[in-house]
């Protein structure tokens, strides 16, 4: 499935009167097609264009002015992580993802990935998004990426499971949005767990997961951006990147624009 088509500027956002009413699925029309996407404790359902593959379902949360007040525009890194953080770095080039000192061998899940100038890129995409992973030998408590460059659906990923199970954490620029969302045994239709908006994301930002036993905290150049009581593949140590099924224009551009990595922290 290709990333080609309408952006998320093609769906209609749902009222928040309309996801609390509990009436069922909501249809929207949006063009070409569509992946289908749960949302909320409700189950509400949302189409997702092309662009927009990795996750919907945001309709009623935040997505645009100034944001939460604790999140700064200078890219910052997490207090919680500390000077004791392992820090994973892309220093060099290769043709695959540099075994992670410390740490051990990146898994290529999905799509062929990189490395050059201190960043790790997507070199050709995966069919519904791309992966790549660490398996840890426990679960971190925190984990932290840089987007040297943001691209729509490009992110982190934590409790990576397998496959079919894990959490990703994964930008939005359109709207200036973070989703956090759960891949539950369908890749294909995850769970937004949070939407939060308003964020700066220029490139070089840098976001975070805090990641306790039932809950999942949302961290923005340092700040915190929100939180979620979760506890589903609590126990689960792998995380790692995540980028779309392909390459995705930036909005008012022809060019395509791809995610770059930075820096990886875990505490």
């Amino acid at each position: 499935m290709t990333d080609d088509g309408p952006d998320a500027a093609g769906v209609r956002p749902l009222s928040v009167a309309t996801i609390a009413s509990g009436l069922g699925a909501v249809l929207v029309v949006v063009g070409l097609f569509g992946a289908w996407i749960s949302g909320g404790a409700g189950g509400v359902q949302v189409p997702v264009t092309r662009t927009t593959l990795a996750i919907a379902g945001a309709a009623g949360a935040p997505t645009s002015g100034r944001g939460p007040a604790s999140v700064p525009e200078t890219p910052a890194d997490d207090p919680q992580l500390g000077s004791r953080a392992h820090r994973v770095t892309f220093d060099g080039r290769s043709g695959g993802l540099a075994p992670a000192a410390g740490v051990g061998a990146w898994a290529e899940v999905s799509g062929r990935w990189a490395q050059a100038d201190g960043s790790a890129h997507l070199v050709a995409p995966g069919a519904v998004r791309s992966l790549v992973v660490l398996h840890l030998r426990q679960a971190p408590t925190a984990v932290q990426v840089t987007l040297e460059r943001v691209a729509d659906n490009a992110g982190l990923v934590v409790r990576y499971q397998d496959p079919q199970h894990y959490v990703m954490l994964v930008a939005v620029p359109e709207q200036h949005a973070l989703w956090l969302a759960r891949v539950d045994g369908d890749p294909v239709h995850p769970q937004l767990l949070l939407a939060v908006g308003g964020l700066p994301l220029a490139d070089r930002t840098r976001v975070g997961v805090r990641v306790a036993t039932d809950r999942l905290t949302v961290v923005v150049n340092g700040g915190v951006a929100g939180s979620v009581v979760d506890d589903r593949f609590a126990t689960s140590g792998g995380i790692g990147l995540v980028a779309p099924g392909s390459f995705v224009s930036t909005p008012g551009s022809r060019r395509p624009r791809s995610a770059a990595f930075g820096p990886l922290l875990i505490g």
